[in-house]
């Protein structure tokens, strides 16, 4: 499966957690995990390959790479000013940036 679909049905379900539970879910936290995963398997079929990056979405999404955030607050600040001049056309579409590389490994995974 095409990683974009992936990471898009994997935060969508991530955002159904979060209206249902009132919270986020916590990093690492396995009930949590297996919550989300049965909502992500209710939005689509995904292959057993596909599961461990779904995990590693799931245990990392309240972290913060700082590199990582500077990265993507350099293409935010730079289709902020391509905006706001109306030089540039500014990027009109929904982006999707990993770097599962940088998790570390568990015995999930």
């Amino acid at each position: 499966m095409k990683d974009w679909k992936l990471m898009h049905n994997a935060y969508h379900a991530i955002d159904k957690f979060i209206v249902v539970n009132k919270r986020k879910p916590k990093p690492w936290d396995y009930d949590d995990t297996e919550k989300i995963m049965k909502l992500i398997s209710e939005l689509l079929k995904y292959e057993k390959k596909d599961e461990a990056v779904l995990r590693t979405i799931i245990h990392t999404y309240n972290g913060t790479f700082n590199p990582l955030a500077s990265f993507i607050g350099g293409i935010v600040s730079q289709e902020a000013i391509k905006g706001i001049t109306k030089k540039y056309t500014p990027i009109n579409q929904i982006m999707y940036y990993h770097s599962l590389e940088l998790a570390p490994a568990t015995p999930d995974t």
